[in-house]
């Protein structure tokens, strides 16, 4: 069954290279591996590519179930939910979406304390909440211990912007465009600072 399943995620992955999310996440549910997790997080991510929160909520939490001692599991399933809780600009964020995203992120920082992207989730969301010394100690830690994770920069540099301390925000933006040449958000917020 793992070799059909690595099958087909083979001939998704190729499938969304060549047509893009949406028609690589039509083809998945096509095949439904009903109790491999690793089914329901290829699922989950092309939800979340594809636009559909909710589906990526969804998929994501199943595969919790399934496997209840991922931590990157959980790690997706809480970005998903804070993706959610996040909404637009003009919007407050959804709290009982951010409460579960922030249980989710904490649970797959208990799980694994190395996985610099739960900790990064968890700075985000204490952001959203303004408990911007929170933030700050997740997303140092995210950094530290996953110095190449762009998202990790990224966040970072907003949350130093929001502090105040424009310098260190512009070197988070930096090291985010060094990590990667085509962060367009990073660019962005730098190019504001520097104007």
């Amino acid at each position: 069954m793992r070799d059909e399943l690595d099958a087909l995620l083979e001939q998704v992955r190729a499938l969304d290279e060549r047509q893009g999310s949406v028609a690589a996440l039509s083809a998945l549910k096509r095949s439904p591996f009903e109790d491999q997790a690793l089914y329901f997080a290829a699922l989950g991510t092309l939800a979340a590519r594809a636009g559909s929160a909710h589906e990526a909520i969804e998929a994501f939490a199943q595969a919790c179930r399934l496997e209840p001692g991922s931590a990157v599991a959980h790690a997706n399933h809480g970005m998903a939910l804070l993706d959610q809780a996040a909404g637009t600009l003009d919007d407050e964020p959804d709290q009982q979406a951010l409460d579960e995203a922030l249980a989710a992120l904490q649970r797959a920082v208990a799980l694994d304390a190395g996985l610099g992207y739960a900790h990064a989730g968890l700075g985000l969301g204490y952001h959203l909440l303004e408990h911007l010394e929170q933030a700050k100690r997740c997303l140092d830690r995210a950094v530290e211990v996953e110095p190449e994770l762009i998202m990790g920069w990224y966040h970072r540099g907003d949350l130093m912007r929001a502090l105040g301390d424009l310098n260190e925000a512009r070197r988070c933006y930096s090291q985010a465009l060094a990590l990667d040449d085509q962060c367009e958000p990073a660019r962005l917020r730098l190019a504001e600072l520097s104007d």
